[in-house]
């Protein structure tokens, strides 16, 4: 006689962190290297107004539009930087 054991696969474990990390609701802050592809024209160093404009010119996606307008005023020195400000916003 044998019960029916469910097999374990280690999926299941791996599909339930794959959201470890994850900040509730708020989105992924994107790497510097992301920003850096999607900003091609950006030039540093930038003050907040120079990065909305060029997220204007590049037809950035509104999402990250609408966070990179709640970014602080202050001038950023990379992408990294950028990123680093994205990651503070609540």
């Amino acid at each position: 006689m044998s019960s029916h054991q469910p097999t374990h696969t280690g999926h299941e474990l791996s599909r339930a962190r794959s959201h470890e990390g994850d900040r509730g609701d708020r989105p992924a802050v994107p790497s510097a290297d992301s920003l850096a592809q999607q900003l091609k024209s950006l030039r540093f160093p930038a003050q907040k107004a120079d990065i909305l404009s060029c997220a204007q010119r590049e037809h950035l996606d509104h999402r990250l539009t609408e966070r990179l307008q709640r970014l602080p005023e202050q001038p950023y020195q990379d992408f990294a930087d950028v990123s680093r400000g994205l990651g503070q916003l609540r």
